[in-house]
């Protein structure tokens, strides 16, 4: 899902940090560092996450020509998932175990050599299997302060937060109704703002009917 097609759905944030001298060069070397890997099978992992250049979740060549529209920063985050079907995993596990059992003459296995099975069946299924390889498209307005993810998905969006935090050094809040505000209050507006009691607009609190 992203900016220029499909769903119209995003997250938005507020950026709460001004870029500093020089924010350019180490922008792009920071996209580049954090930029999408593949899921690394070899060290456990079963999921990764990273940038890549807009519409296209294979192309990690990101380059100020091709992440900045003056006034706009847009890049996509791409996540791969590797995930064993429960059942796939069950009959595999079944299968390694009778083999292990008929080689090994016992009648049953303990519960670490169950364990160790377990996950090495798991690992080798994680080699075979192919990722589920999803994209969100991100726009950084620079002027205004604004950054919009393709995505309202809980999960993904603290991901996101930490990741924009990792890689830019910036801080981030999502938009409500408080933070709009507050963002464009003047100093003694935001402490009026702090003082102020909840309202109760139901009638659902007090007072006789």
């Amino acid at each position: 899902m992203g900016a220029f097609h499909g769903n119209l759905t995003y997250s938005l944030y507020f950026v709460l940090d001004e870029p500093e001298a020089g924010f350019r060069e180490r922008f792009i070397e920071s996209l580049r560092t954090h930029a999408f890997r593949d899921v690394d099978v070899e060290a456990g992992k079963d999921r990764s996450l990273g940038w890549t250049v807009m519409g296209d979740p294979f192309d990690v060549d990101l380059t100020w020509e091709r992440v900045f529209f003056d006034p706009y920063v847009v890049v996509s985050l791409r996540e791969d998932t590797i995930k064993v079907p429960p059942n796939a995993l069950k009959a595999h596990l079944q299968k390694r175990e009778r083999e292990l059992l008929k080689a090994s003459g016992k009648e049953r296995l303990d519960k670490g050599e169950r364990t160790a099975l377990k996950a090495d069946v798991l690992d080798q299924l994680r080699r075979r299997a192919l990722p589920d390889i999803r994209s969100y498209d991100v726009v950084w307005h620079t002027v205004e302060g604004t950054l919009r993810l393709w995505s309202t998905n809980k999960r993904l969006k603290e991901l996101f937060e930490d990741h924009v935090e990792k890689t830019w050094g910036l801080r981030i809040v999502p938009a409500a109704p408080y933070t709009y505000v507050m963002r464009r209050a003047k100093a003694d507006e935001e402490a009026a703002m702090l003082g102020l009691d909840p309202a109760d607009f139901t009638g659902a609190s007090g007072g006789d009917a």
